[in-house]
């Protein structure tokens, strides 16, 4: 009974299709006669014709306005039908997929009309950029960083950051840093680093003519490179300011362009105020932090955000993040040191 009941609806569904198959082929009047209305339909039914030039990945089954063939007075398939039947079943089942991805069927409760994408706005946000991939442009503005891999200085990026605030001496700071790619490696980091720091590099390790490719490098090799690249990456990250000094001015290349910041420590009649100016690619916000204080400023569009302190700490290290609006992004960091000078004559 069961083999009986089986059959039978894969008979409806082998004529189902063929009918499906046939109104597209024949147009919206086509009626359904005879073997074309599926009686007598076998997968052993042979069409005469030619279909080797067919390109069945172009064909839009729910196009009627698509021709499939030149003259549809020559439509004569060869072959097994059972053939052609799958190949349709699976475009169909694709441009469908396609329709209704586009536009999804409501839920009972959903009245006509209901615009999805204001109603479910995370379902349909794009695939964001991966948090590294914002801040890694800037791996060819730094001599040091050119020979290193994508990966690598990501991976080389985040402790760098958290490091920036750190008190630590200059050659402690390059060991913790590289550890994270070199764990359990702390004496020879430490002879490196001392080298690095003197620039007394001798040999292979002296790496001032020729950059080796980090992937062919030998491990010491592979050491130095991280740790000049990381000497570099502190230097452009860490802006000293002195009272009424110059403005310190300092670039960072992201993927949506240049950002530029500027740092001004001066005195006025009223104290002392830490000035910032950041020339954004895109809208985004500043923060700055230290201690139990902290300032943002944001605009909604790329150009000029200043930022004031009021007062600051000399000798206070203060850490700008820097977020831009377009992506989700841990935030790039910058350690600013105000410190004390010569200051105005009342």
């Amino acid at each position: 009974m069961n083999n009986e009941t089986n059959q039978e609806e894969q008979g409806f569904e082998r004529r189902f299709l063929d009918w499906l198959l046939q109104k597209h082929l024949y147009g919206e009047n086509y009626t359904p006669t005879g073997v074309d209305a599926g009686e007598g339909l076998t997968p052993d039914t042979q069409l005469d014709g030619n279909w080797e030039n067919l390109e069945w990945d172009q064909l839009d089954p729910l196009d009627p306005q698509e021709e499939v063939f030149h003259d549809r007075n020559q439509y004569s398939p060869i072959g097994e039908i059972e053939i052609v039947k799958n190949r349709f079943e699976s475009v169909l089942r694709e441009k469908l997929k396609a329709r209704i991805q586009l536009n999804p069927p409501l839920f009972p409760w959903e009245p006509e009309g209901t615009n999805l994408l204001n109603e479910y706005p995370d379902a349909f946000r794009e695939e964001q950029v991966p948090c590294a991939h914002l801040w890694m442009a800037h791996r060819q503005q730094l001599r040091w960083s050119m020979p290193l891999p994508d990966q690598v200085f990501a991976q080389l990026l985040a402790p760098v950051f958290t490091l920036l605030q750190s008190g630590l001496r200059e050659g402690a700071k390059l060991v913790q840093a590289v550890e994270t790619l070199f764990p359990n490696e702390s004496q020879p980091l430490n002879e490196l680093a001392g080298l690095v720091i003197r620039g007394s590099l001798r040999g292979s390790l002296d790496l001032r003519e020729s950059q080796p490719c980090y992937e062919t490098a030998t491990p010491e090799q592979q050491m130095v490179l991280l740790l000049l690249a990381t000497q570099e990456l502190l230097n452009t990250l860490t802006l000293n300011c002195c009272l009424n000094q110059s403005t310190v001015h300092q670039e960072w290349l992201t993927t949506l362009g240049l950002f530029t910041v500027d740092v001004d420590y001066v005195e006025t009649e009223s104290g002392t105020i830490l000035k910032i100016r950041g020339q954004l690619p895109d809208g985004g916000r500043l923060q700055l932090l230290g201690n139990d204080r902290s300032v943002t400023a944001k605009r909604n569009s790329p150009g000029s955000l200043p930022l004031e302190l009021i007062n600051p700490e000399p000798n206070q290290i203060y850490r700008l993040h820097v977020l831009l609006d377009s992506e989700e992004q841990n935030p790039l960091c910058f350690a600013i040191c105000p410190q004390p000078g010569v200051g105005l004559e009342v």
